[in-house]
């Protein structure tokens, strides 16, 4: 059972806000998420089920980085129909009903028909999500199939390919032809909820369309060292980017806010600044500027593409505590109360300053100089788009070689990343497992 770090507001005195010497230190003993057709949270790769708490949890609780391998996961659109019934009519009339989206949220995430080695529970294998469609949404529509998040490795690179393969082409593959059952629960309500406890049963079978080879409509998951996401290189920023986003103008932008982060981070933790103390935890510290600078650019209002806006999906978790800086979220507001420390205007004129003297694009500067933009703000939990546009969790952080690592879904059929996946589960060309293992790790590795 996972153990879920609570994100209650600490109260603490100024002098109790001290760094923490190593980011290891700071792993819990939580459990790696593992996916199950019963649930709904999210995995390091790709958004599936996951074991059920026994208790709710709000979708802007965030937990400590822990040890964890990096992964990489697909989800291809277009590859036939779901058919569902429901076990009770009880379960058709709350489908139907929905009042509150909990059907809604949680039946687009459950895996309702899975391969065999899914079902095993090994990190490997593929499993069936039904698409958004307006009239028939619980009993019929568009299928999109993931994968669960396989290791980043020559052998795991390998299963995912036979598995989509087999998937899409073997005519003896265990999830044609056949129903497989699969029971909704949502985390975000007490086990005793109406809504978990009807245990709604959805039986499907996958209508599997005429797809044969993986196409533009994939999109690839994977972890991201955040040292060359956020990297003091401008050339390892721009790589990274370039690996994730296709859109030129989509890529100018968020490189524009990477910087933006590292301008931040650079006023808060140098000498008399309110986080001078936490200047070893420096990557967090600017994760959690970036995903403040993404939530505050990004759409104000829920939109139905607003995880489309940068190009890219961050979807990591956006608090101090899940970016791995402290055990609170308030060591900025803090800080920022102490005797000595340098107002808040005082302390945005520097940050806008730094941003000119970089260079950065004016659209950043002048927005963040606006009244509209807290700095308190930044390093509190729920600023992920995975949290603001999709009412759902945002993918925990986690720690590779006690490096600080985020989770980057990479939207546009143009991104290289995609490009390459789409050659790759083809085996089109010289792109075996190999090269693609060799490729990805250049750019998506901690940079030593």
């Amino acid at each position: 059972m996972e153990r879920y770090i609570a994100q209650e507001k600490l109260k603490l005195n100024p002098a109790e806000i001290l760094p923490r010497t190593s980011v290891q230190s700071r792993v819990s003993n939580i459990a790696p998420e593992v996916i199950h057709a019963a649930g709904s949270d999210r995995s390091q790769a790709t958004e599936a089920g996951a074991v059920a708490s026994s208790r709710a949890r709000a979708i802007d609780a965030e937990f400590a980085p822990k040890s964890e391998p990096v992964r990489i996961g697909i989800e291809l659109e277009g590859v036939g129909t779901v058919q569902t019934t429901w076990e009770k009519k009880s379960h058709q009339r709350m489908m139907e009903r929905d009042e509150e989206e909990n059907f809604h949220d949680v039946f687009k995430r459950t895996p309702l028909v899975r391969s065999k080695s899914f079902d095993e529970g090994v990190s490997r294998g593929v499993y069936i999500v039904p698409e958004d469609v307006d009239k028939t949404y619980g009993t019929f529509g568009p299928a999109e199939l993931v994968s669960a998040p396989h290791l980043l490795d020559i052998s795991s690179l390998n299963h995912l390919r036979h598995s989509v393969k087999k998937a899409l082409t073997s005519g003896d593959s265990p999830m044609r032809g056949r129903t497989q059952n699969a029971v909704l629960h949502d985390p975000r309500l007490e086990p005793s909820d109406d809504f978990n406890a009807a245990q709604m049963t959805a039986s499907t079978r996958w209508g599997k369309g005429n797809m044969t080879k993986v196409s533009g409509s994939l999109q690839t998951t994977m972890g991201v060292a955040v040292s060359n996401l956020l990297s003091d290189v401008k050339n390892s920023r721009i790589q990274t980017v370039e690996l994730l986003i296709g859109d030129p103008e989509k890529r100018q932008r968020t490189r524009d806010l990477l910087l933006g982060a590292i301008c931040i981070e650079q006023c808060l933790t140098r000498t008399g600044g309110p986080l001078e103390a936490y200047a070893p935890q420096s990557e967090g510290i600017r994760f959690a500027a970036f995903m403040h600078l993404v939530n505050f650019f990004g759409p104000k209002e829920k939109a139905e593409w607003g995880k489309d806006s940068f190009g890219a999906h961050f979807k990591g978790g956006s608090s101090f505590v899940g970016c791995g800086v402290a055990d609170s979220n308030d060591i900025l507001k803090l800080a920022l109360q102490l005797p000595g420390t340098k107002d808040k205007a005082t302390l945005m004129t520097e940050i806008v300053a730094k941003m000119e003297d970089n260079g950065l694009s004016e659209w950043v500067s002048k927005g963040i100089a606006s009244k509209k933009f807290n700095l308190e703000k930044m390093g509190q939990p729920g600023l992920s788009m995975q949290t603001t546009q999709e009412d759902w969790y945002s993918i925990p952080n986690f720690l590779q070689e006690s490096k600080l690592y985020t989770v980057v879904e990479s939207r546009e059929k143009t991104s290289n990343l995609n490009q390459k996946m789409v050659e790759f589960l083809n085996g089109n060309g010289d792109l075996d497992s190999t090269r693609l293992h060799k490729y990805l790790s250049n750019i998506t590795q901690h940079s030593k």
